[in-house]
């Protein structure tokens, strides 16, 4: 049976950036609850939940790097790098130092890898963090969402979709069709045709896009469908999308 719903876009992202971007930033500190890890360029505040679960290691002093990697079994998550180069500029300090962050795949087969995946999206709160220091200014060019999503390359537009799945749910490109699926069970399509059955959320340069939901009752495959709604908040950034209003 299928279903054609489209869930409540995140708003996580929009927040952070609106908070990086506002007038007046302080250095105020981070809440108690968070853990401030010291580097000779500025503080890096991390997520209460790393306490017990994510330690972090200076790997490289020119640059300066510091891996964050889970205790148990050393699962390499990101790392922020000072000055030099790295996979995403997040700003720079005041002092004319470049802050890098490389983000590491995760293996999909590691029995946690759902919790590797929660203790990733900490980056998240790192930026939001150095957002509230006053010396430091972000990248007004960076795309936080492209941190954790990779591409899907299709004839009409790319697709972004969590990278936290790319080992996890299979991507078949067949023409104007994309289906996305996982251990043999249908999730959804991406189709840039009229369909009959589907649910119209726009077009790309005049190419429509239609979705097509499954019904699927597994809790981490009803993540993976609503995580659709990151390839949807990321063509809307694109200004040769057009949103379908009824």
């Amino acid at each position: 049976m299928k279903r054609f719903v489209i869930v409540p876009l995140s708003i996580l992202l929009c927040l952070i950036l609106a908070a990086c971007s506002s007038s007046g930033a302080n250095d105020s500190s981070a809440p108690d609850a968070d853990i401030r890890v010291e580097t000779p360029y500025t503080d890096i505040v991390v997520p209460e939940i790393y306490k017990d679960a994510v330690e972090n290691e200076v790997v490289s002093e020119d640059p300066y790097t510091l891996l964050f990697k889970t205790k148990d079994d050393g699962t390499e998550l990101y790392s922020v790098v000072f000055g030099d180069s790295g996979d995403f500029l997040l700003g720079t300090l005041d002092d004319g130092t470049s802050v890098y962050i490389n983000v590491y795949d995760l293996d999909s087969s590691s029995g946690d890898y759902d919790s590797n995946a929660m203790y990733q999206e900490g980056l998240y709160g790192v930026l939001e963090n150095l957002c509230q220091n006053s010396s430091f200014k972000i990248n007004n060019a960076l795309n936080t969402d492209e941190m954790l999503t990779f591409g899907i390359k299709t004839d009409v537009v790319t697709l972004k979709y969590p990278r936290k799945w790319k080992n996890k749910v299979k991507v078949d490109v067949d023409g104007d069709t994309v289906r996305f699926s996982c251990s043999e069970t249908e999730l959804f399509d991406f189709c840039f045709f009229e369909v009959e059955n589907g649910t119209l959320i726009g077009t790309y340069k005049n190419n429509p896009i239609y979705i097509v939901n499954y019904e699927v009752e597994n809790d981490e495959y009803l993540q993976m469908v609503e995580d659709l709604n990151v390839i949807i908040k990321n063509l809307m950034k694109d200004e040769n999308f057009v949103v379908y209003v009824q």
